[in-house]
């Protein structure tokens, strides 16, 4: 409990933490399904919680989606959360491009790296090219 009284764990997360503290992984389980089945723990809420401050952070769906594979939480979930959160992904690209660079890249060479670094952060092609363009709609 004192654990997730600071912030929310993923289940894998949780349980991990619980085993490095001394629990057996059976005990670790069982205690996790309890607090997941009593509402402590979720890992929907876990997954809106990393792509509420991963979003605020500059990162895409494909990159929160790939960290949140990580932590153990399964897809649906992963997507779930996202739907829910509501992101303007568009909007999260153009305001990290804003924050990095006082104007729009002129050099192919700079469009390129403006375009890796998006990739990179997790926006899909549709959303790099429509920031990069300086399209406000990124449905173009």
């Amino acid at each position: 409990m004192e654990l997730l009284t600071r912030r929310e764990h993923g289940a894998r997360e949780l349980k991990r933490k619980l085993i490095a503290k001394g629990l057996e992984a059976e005990a670790a389980e069982a205690a996790v399904d309890e607090l997941a089945a009593e509402g402590w723990q979720s890992d929907l809420r876990y997954a809106q919680a990393i792509t509420r401050s991963r979003a605020r952070q500059g990162y895409g769906p494909r990159r929160i989606a790939y960290e949140l594979a990580q932590a153990g939480v399964d897809a649906a979930t992963a997507d779930e959360a996202m739907r829910l959160e509501d992101c303007d992904w568009h909007a999260i690209a153009q305001d990290w491009v804003q924050r990095k660079q006082t104007a729009p890249p002129e050099d192919p060479a700079a469009v390129a790296r403006l375009r890796r670094k998006l990739h990179g952060r997790g926006f899909d092609e549709r959303i790099v090219r429509s920031v990069i363009a300086g399209d406000d709609d990124p449905s173009d």
